[in-house]
């Protein structure tokens, strides 16, 4: 089954969402697209942004620009984009890395890439690709949702927003459930509210980079 996520890496419910869909891939043969959406730009620019969060923002905005001159390679694709977001995010969201201080030419290197390409960080004309890839989710899903949004065969939904991250049965009972509502043209919304920011992980990725000891 064909599925896509849109991601930004300093969004820690992307973060939960994505692990949970690789842990539920094999046992649902799921080919997962990892696709673009930048917080800096959904929010409307830096000003924008909270002040706490702006410079996480700023700093994955650009990380997002690598992953799409990854993407765009011989030999990138999908595959290349989810082993990025897994170095990068592991080390945002487990290690304590501040966004803007993750390495990029080092998780390139780690991952068997050239580190020249950390220079498509400072490359504004990937902002044009960020931009497509964005509103193709915002069609899909709706101009005024949040992050993640996810698409599974034909039909695309915010979310879901998992803390903490289900496992094992309970994991493909959320996944087969999602998959129901995203095939109902006339499902729109449900939600029930949250306390606060996540504060529960699922398991640390296995990286190439050895896991960092700021946390």
């Amino acid at each position: 089954m064909k599925v896509a996520i849109w991601f930004d890496p300093a969004c820690p419910w992307c973060w939960r969402t994505s692990r949970w869909l690789l842990a539920v891939a094999p046992s649902r043969d799921l080919d997962i697209s990892w696709r673009s959406i930048s917080l800096l730009e959904k929010n409307g620019g830096a000003d924008k942004v909270p002040q706490d969060f702006r410079a996480s923002v700023q700093a994955t905005h650009r990380m997002l620009r690598v992953i799409e001159r990854l993407r765009a390679l011989d030999g990138g694709g999908d595959e290349a984009v989810e082993r990025f977001y897994t170095e990068a995010g592991a080390q945002i969201h487990h290690d304590g890395v501040p966004a803007p201080d993750v390495d990029l030419a080092a998780v390139l290197v780690a991952l068997g890439h050239d580190p020249a390409l950390a220079s498509a960080a400072d490359d504004e004309a990937i902002d044009d690709v960020i931009r497509e890839s964005m509103a193709e989710a915002l069609r899909l899903a709706g101009s005024d949702v949040g992050t993640p949004i996810g698409r599974i065969g034909d039909g695309a939904l915010f979310g879901p927003v998992l803390e903490p991250v289900p496992s094992g049965d309970e994991a493909l009972r959320v996944f087969d459930a999602v998959a129901v509502l995203a095939s109902a043209s006339g499902f729109w919304e449900l939600k029930r509210s949250r306390s606060g920011p996540p504060t529960t992980l699922p398991p640390r990725p296995a990286t190439a980079l050895a896991p960092s000891s700021r946390r």
